[in-house]
């Protein structure tokens, strides 16, 4: 796994989610990829219901040529 930004600090519980992420998807947890025209990822986020009800937006990544256009917005 290769993550990589100028203003994002991968920290030691980033790291423990993304390694395990198996009980998140078991427990209702579902991830998004944006694709651009090519089929090449240009974003991806993963949501995971709370016990209270909402759900929450537990990561999101763009790769940085993609930052900040719009490019990946859900429609």
């Amino acid at each position: 796994m290769e993550i990589r930004n100028e203003n994002f600090v991968l920290e030691d519980e980033d790291k423990r989610e993304i390694e395990n992420i198996e009980p998140y998807i078991e427990n209702g947890g579902q991830i998004f990829f944006a694709l651009n025209d090519d089929e090449q990822v240009m974003a991806c986020c993963m949501i995971a219901p709370r016990e209270d009800g909402d759900w929450e937006i537990m990561k999101f990544a763009a790769k940085g040529i993609y930052t900040g256009t719009g490019r990946a917005a859900l429609a």
